[in-house]
């Protein structure tokens, strides 16, 4: 997953996207930040970092987005959202 903080405090709540690219499993984690767009460094599909929406493909997907919240016994757990 590539997180993104929803707060500049400590969070208490953040969202993520899926680190696999939905295209054609490229490391998106390993992708360039372009304001608040990644961009695949295998294809160059490009996706919101707050809402998982694509912005260019080659892809036609969306990206899968989390909910990430701390744990309770340490860590974080994360949901699936979309």
């Amino acid at each position: 997953m590539s997180f993104r903080n929803v707060d500049p405090a400590p969070p208490s709540a953040a969202g993520a996207i899926a680190a696999i690219c939905a295209h054609a499993g490229g490391p998106l984690d390993e992708g360039t930040l372009e304001g608040d767009v990644v961009r695949c460094p295998w294809h160059g599909s490009r996706f919101e970092v707050a809402t998982g929406r694509r912005r260019r493909g080659p892809t036609v997907y969306d990206q899968p987005t989390y909910e990430v919240r701390p744990a309770e016994a340490g860590g974080y757990e994360a949901r699936r959202v979309s």
